[in-house]
């Protein structure tokens, strides 16, 4: 992959992260290049009459229309992140009851957490793409499950829990695909998707 092309190209740019996750930060920054970051202000309840990888890019659309509001100059990225079981979304936990429940229904199986990125560039329509990757659960008890709530937080993550944290340390059994997708943002196909991208003015 040509990596001094993406950097050159991205070091051209005034880059809006449009994202609350303090993982996704974390995981951009490794590209090692100055970012503003923007919470946006949508209502990211899905479309209900959609596929849910349908919904899962709507949302992240709704992200990144909320920045180009604000950030006409600016090249943004926005994404969204979600568990799929059983063909429908498992979003964010609203309280640590529902977040056990959530973790009970997953103990033991395989979801899907899969990542829409939207990319707007200055005066040019929006590129988009979708990451996805399996993860195995192993069997946990309630009791295990108490011990990890009274340590993390899970109440902004999908699922309600992440891989990054005590939590995805014991107890995720095997991942196939991206770690970093995730953690919130597949930084390797985001890396992948830029380096294709042919123009020579931005």
């Amino acid at each position: 992959m040509p990596w001094k092309k993406v950097k050159n190209l991205l070091a051209t740019q005034s880059i809006l992260l449009a994202s609350g996750s303090p993982r996704r930060r974390e995981i951009l920054s490794l590209l090692g290049l100055p970012m503003e970051v923007a919470t946006p202000q949508v209502d990211e309840k899905p479309p209900a009459d959609k596929d849910v990888f349908s919904q899962i890019s709507e949302i992240a659309e709704k992200k990144a229309g909320w920045a180009r509001s604000y950030y006409p100059h600016h090249l943004i990225i926005a994404a969204d992140t979600e568990v799929i079981l059983e063909g429908r979304l498992w979003g964010k936990p609203k309280s640590r009851e529902e977040a056990k429940a959530m973790l009970l229904a997953l103990s033991g199986r395989t979801h899907i957490v899969a990542t829409s990125v939207v990319v707007l560039f200055p005066r040019r329509e929006r590129y988009l793409f979708q990451e996805k990757t399996l993860v195995t659960l192993a069997r946990f008890s309630a009791d295990d499950l108490d011990e990890y709530l009274s340590c993390e937080n899970p109440l902004d993550k999908a699922g309600g829990y992440g891989i990054q944290d005590f939590f995805g340390a014991c107890f995720i059994e095997r991942i196939d695909g991206c770690f970093y997708n995730v953690m919130g943002f597949p930084l390797p196909r985001f890396c992948q998707f830029m380096s294709r991208l042919e123009f020579t003015d931005t």
